[in-house]
């Protein structure tokens, strides 16, 4: 959280309560920019993943492909979502 305030990605502010003091976190401007092109981007990834498993439905089509770049993350993790669904 240091590290995301020194960015001013986030402002941290104390407040006082009855049982003691709490911390505050607010995303300002720059951190809602930030997050909303993250979310964008997992958005485009979870969707071409999608994609994919449709297209390649066929499970030796997966197994060759998933030793070989740029999709192997992707697919290795497509097949653990397919295993776990089976």
């Amino acid at each position: 959280m240091k590290e995301l305030s020194k960015k001013g990605l986030i402002e941290i502010y104390q407040q006082q309560e009855d049982m003691g003091a709490r911390k505050v976190y607010n995303i300002t401007q720059k951190g809602k920019g930030s997050l909303d092109l993250i979310l964008e981007k997992q958005i485009c990834i979870e969707d071409s993943i999608e994609t994919f498993r449709i297209t390649m439905s066929n499970k030796n089509n997966l197994n060759y492909l998933i030793n070989h770049d740029p999709f192997s993350f992707f697919l290795q993790r497509l097949m653990r979502n397919q295993i776990r669904k089976n």
